[in-house]
């Protein structure tokens, strides 16, 4: 990767740069790799069954679907009783056996323990191998696997015991949060949500958000959500909240009201975003609007959208759905000066969807707009104003995009709070 950075810094690209780059780097010819994971269709698939016998372990590889061939290294790591040993076969579209000597009965099977292969490998194996993966598995990758499958299924008090054991250890903190998802899968067992409340003091943001995310529909739960809606770390506090309004959606709406009321401005962010559209579902249609004119460009934005939401599924009578239109209208008009930029092109994307705004006003902003991108949104809303289409569904489309743009937002910054989490308590 150092070479092609060399190569081509603050250059134009294409696939075949990366290729050559690497092929020169590694000595080794890569064509066939991108040929089928870069330029080919399809996805790839394989299921995998091992069974143990006679002092051998048996692996069946066998492909999915009728798709592309892919022909790919598949690495499988056997945990035997003296240690663990790693075997390497190709996939090539057939079925493929692979055969590992085992005097004894292996204590796990971690397909793919690295995660290198870019497909699917479907992969069972009772509770307790995949406890002894996790426990025994020299990769990191295969440990978070067999988490994510030890927070399935009924709880077992040893499996309880490890994933504890886990969450409080000295060991990085993904592994450590990821213990406290699996702990979350059995939230609704009193001793999990005992433990999942007890996380809610930890050091750790990726840690406090899974516990909250794992909480379980109780009075107790229910109550260490709304404190955890004042949580130092925003996404620790959305997640409480989302956890809320899929356990309780009524307690969820008087509290969206709270939030929104009482909000610091300097700590405004994506719980804020969550609350307008809380009250927008409940159809609370006398709070929402009023939202448009909030000093908080987050707030202005979802309340815009919800707005709109409110318009186009609420049950309303004619008289008030007049009334919401002439409020956005108003709303989407003040929104076209906004100093914020999103703000702007969240205004122009609702003047389109909705058809509210005259083209008057947003021939002005064109006129008055120097941002090129804003300048054709603009002008496309206005075409789409005169010569609507009979089955335009932009807006939900473009509430879709906006909720899709603000998970991409929060994957993004979760990934900013594991690399702060590693560097230690905040």
């Amino acid at each position: 990767m150092r070479l092609y950075v060399d190569r081509h810094r603050l250059g134009l690209v294409e696939g075949e740069d990366l290729r050559r780059a690497l092929e020169d780097a590694s000595g080794r010819p890569l064509r066939w790799y991108f040929d089928q994971w870069v330029y080919g269709k399809g996805t790839a698939a394989w299921t995998v069954a091992d069974r143990w016998k006679d002092g051998q372990l048996e692996l069946t590889i066998t492909p999915k679907g009728d798709g592309p061939v892919f022909h790919v290294p598949l690495t499988v790591e056997v945990g035997l009783p003296d240690g663990p040993v790693e075997r390497t076969v190709w996939l090539d579209g057939t079925p493929v056996k692979l055969v590992v000597p085992a005097a004894r009965e292996p204590l796990f099977v971690a397909v793919d323990p690295e995660r290198g292969v870019p497909g699917t490998l479907e992969h069972t194996q009772s509770p307790a191998r995949w406890l002894a993966q996790l426990q025994g598995s020299k990769h990191a990758q295969a440990r978070l696997v067999a988490l994510t499958h030890l927070g399935e299924g009924d709880p077992e008090p040893d499996v309880l015991d490890a994933l504890e054991a886990l969450a409080t250890s000295g060991v990085d903190v993904t592994l450590r949060s990821r213990a406290v998802r699996a702990l979350g899968g059995h939230g609704a067992d009193e001793r999990a949500e005992g433990f999942l409340l007890a996380r809610l003091d930890d050091p750790q943001a990726l840690v406090r958000r899974e516990a909250v995310r794992g909480l379980p529909a109780t009075p107790a739960s229910l109550a260490a959500l709304e404190r955890a809606l004042d949580d130092p770390h925003g996404w620790v506090r959305s997640a409480a909240f989302s956890r809320l309004e899929e356990h309780d959606p009524d307690r969820a709406t008087e509290v969206a009201g709270r939030i929104l009321k009482r909000a610091d401005p300097s700590r405004v962010g994506y719980l804020h975003f969550l609350a307008i559209h809380r009250l927008a579902d409940a159809g609370v249609v006398g709070s929402v609007p009023s939202f448009t004119a909030d000093p908080r460009a987050l707030v202005r934005r979802a309340a815009l959208y919800a707005t709109a939401e409110l318009i186009r599924e609420a049950e309303l009578s004619d008289r008030e759905r007049v009334r919401l239109q002439r409020v956005l209208a108003d709303a989407i008009a003040v929104a076209l000066q906004d100093p914020e930029l999103r703000v702007r092109e969240d205004a122009v994307e609702a003047a389109r969807a909705l058809r509210l705004t005259d083209i008057p006003m947003l021939e002005r902003f064109v006129a008055d707009n120097p941002i090129p991108e804003l300048d054709t949104a603009a002008r496309t809303s206005i075409a789409a104003i005169r010569n609507p289409a009979p089955d335009d569904d932009g807006l939900a489309k473009r509430l879709d995009a906006l909720v899709e743009r603000m998970d991409a937002m929060q994957g993004a910054l979760d990934g900013a709070v594991e690399r702060l989490d590693a560097l230690g308590p905040q």
